[in-house]
């Protein structure tokens, strides 16, 4: 008969822990030892000897109740067995949770291992939100790991939600998955290097990744203060084919090299020869020659020989 739960209360009931310790403990070097044994002395250590519970949890891990003994590490507060007892019964939704939950047992690689195991999503959405809050020099680690199980356009509201220093903190992330071409990641990029005025990585952005609101990013740059935000304006606009509008902001800047390239790109003789009138009324005549020498297959040579005789280019 199973006489260990017996042995457990008698002992209990007398207050004689230590004695009943020092009893399992010799009882579990037995050939025979009875397996309720290695639980109830792991219980016991969380009452009376918590230093020796994660040895005891390491060594005798096959033999354990885990149930059991994760139910009275947590009630003597003692995490870190816990989180150990859980990761080795690929329990990795409780292991997480009670990572997040409780600092002491707080280990960052073993999270990094567990959060990547989970079977619920929903905790890897809330470790981003646990990590931007607790460990922010460590998010681009997190991000790593999950990359290829989480959903990025979600992620990216969490940083907005977070504050514009996660989105400067979560900069590196976004750029490592912008290989996803997902709009929400290169829009939240775009409003970054607009107000990092670093319109170097704009640009290599726009011409690389395609999936965004490109007349809405055009129409939003054709006023900014800097001539090279404007300068982009008319490329994107350029890229959709809104040849005028390209066309208008480029003459506004005196990008006359701009105008030139988007009205051959064009090939619209209507907008060409627009462009080489424009030239003469402001007398710009060596632009006048290089939309000529430029723009020849679209134009009709009788406009050209008008447009040069009436202005005096001859």
């Amino acid at each position: 008969p199973d006489h260990v739960d017996d042995v457990v209360v008698y002992y209990s009931d007398l207050g004689h822990f230590e004695h009943l310790i020092s009893l399992f403990e010799q009882g579990i070097g037995l050939d025979d030892a009875h397996v309720g044994i290695f639980t109830e002395l792991g219980i016991l250590y969380t009452k009376h000897m918590p230093e020796k519970v994660m040895d005891h949890c390491k060594v005798f891990f096959s033999k354990l109740n885990v149930s059991k003994v994760v139910r009275a590490c947590e009630r003597a507060r003692l995490f870190e067995p816990a989180v150990y007892l859980y990761m080795q019964d690929k329990q990795h939704d409780n292991a997480a949770r009670t990572m997040m939950e409780y600092a002491p047992s707080w280990q960052h690689d073993l999270f990094l291992d567990a959060i990547t195991k989970v079977r619920n999503a929903e905790l890897m959405y809330k470790a981003v939100s646990h990590y931007l809050t607790t460990f922010p020099m460590l998010f681009t680690r997190l991000m790593e790991s999950v990359e290829a199980a989480i959903d990025h356009s979600r992620v990216v509201s969490i940083l907005k939600r977070t504050g514009d220093w996660a989105l400067q903190l979560g900069l590196p992330y976004l750029k490592s998955v912008q290989k996803f071409d997902l709009s929400v990641v290169n829009e939240t990029l775009h409003e970054l290097y607009i107000e990092d005025e670093d319109y170097e990585a704009l640009r290599a952005s726009i011409e690389k990744f395609k999936n965004f609101n490109m007349i809405a990013l055009a129409s939003k740059l054709s006023s900014h203060e800097l001539l090279e935000f404007r300068r982009i304006s008319a490329y994107v606009y350029r890229c959709n084919k809104k040849w005028s509008q390209s066309i208008e902001l480029s003459k506004n800047d005196r990008m006359w090299k701009d105008s030139i390239d988007t009205a051959n790109e064009s090939e619209d003789g209507e907008i060409i020869e627009g462009l080489l009138r424009f030239f003469c009324e402001t007398s710009e005549k060596e632009c006048f020659a290089a939309a000529l020498y430029t723009c020849f297959e679209h134009i009709p040579p009788d406009v050209a020989i008008e447009l040069g005789w009436m202005n005096g280019y001859h």
